[in-house]
């Protein structure tokens, strides 16, 4: 059995620019034609043994966040400076924030 190390890939300084800072941005202007080549979708695999759901993810997962900013008005608790949240990873079987960040959502009624 071949395992690939998709959390070493992530990290590879060969293929991303600052690849431990949360650059959201980054994936803004992407034109993907062939996922099989780009390496920020390793997690759902490439080839005959990709993710069947993968493109059903990737709709589901732009319709929560788009509905959560929609609806909500985001922020941090008194006295959090934005810039002192700790936004390391931990990887075990799953990846995980090292610490968990607390937002507070206000509906927008």
């Amino acid at each position: 059995m071949i395992l690939v190390n998709a959390w070493a890939v992530a990290r590879d300084p060969n293929y991303w620019e600052d690849p431990t800072s949360f650059k959201p941005e980054r994936f803004l202007d992407m034109k993907i034609r062939n996922q099989a080549t780009h390496y920020e979708f390793l997690p759902f695999g490439t080839g005959l043994r990709m993710c069947p759901g993968s493109n059903m993810a990737f709709k589901n997962i732009q319709m929560l966040v788009g509905s959560l900013l929609h609806f909500f008005d985001w922020s941090l608790p008194n006295g959090v400076d934005p810039t002192t949240i700790d936004m390391n990873e931990k990887y075990l079987t799953t990846l995980h924030k090292a610490e968990p960040v607390l937002l507070i959502p206000k509906s927008r009624d």
